[in-house]
């Protein structure tokens, strides 16, 4: 390309784009109901080929994340990656296990207040009241607990 000068493409200039052009054009639905829609329905979904869907999505978002600043993070997906994060159990449980070792951390607690029990995931759009008890590993600092596993590190609780 002769207009563009070398290095100005890169991945998080790609994703905001993407991001601000969803907004505004799609903005009644948000982008991980839309991407989790498609890979739903996508072509291969009519052959039952959606077991890795939920797989997919989650690394996306995890990726694009990554890309933003902390301002857009929130500004396209209302999360805060100044603060801590933790695994969405119902995403968790949606989701392949079998050949995924590594889940992005993409729910929130809805305050900031300490002991607070209500997790927020935005890719699911679900509230999930967490216990708030230390992990039985000890090597893990996690301290939410919900569906029989810890949302820091996933081991069965």
């Amino acid at each position: 390309m002769h207009s563009a000068a070398h290095g100005t493409f890169t991945a998080a200039v790609v994703v905001k784009t993407i991001l601000t052009a969803i907004d505004v054009l799609f903005s009644e639905i948000p982008w991980p109901r839309r991407l989790l829609q498609m890979e739903y329905e996508s072509k291969f979904a009519s052959l039952g080929f959606v077991d890795d869907a939920h797989n997919k999505v989650l690394s996306q978002i995890g990726s694009a994340i990554r890309q933003l600043t902390p301002a857009e993070a929130k500004r396209f997906f209302g999360f805060d990656r100044k603060r801590r994060a933790y695994l969405c159990p119902h995403c968790y449980f949606a989701a392949n296990h079998d050949w995924q070792d590594e889940w992005p951390h993409l729910a929130q607690f809805k305050t900031k207040t300490p002991g607070a029990t209500s997790l927020h995931c935005f890719v699911c759009e679900r509230t999930i009241e967490v216990e708030r008890v230390a992990c039985k590993d000890e090597t893990c600092q996690g301290d939410a607990i919900a569906e029989g596993i810890c949302l820091t590190c996933t081991r069965t609780q």
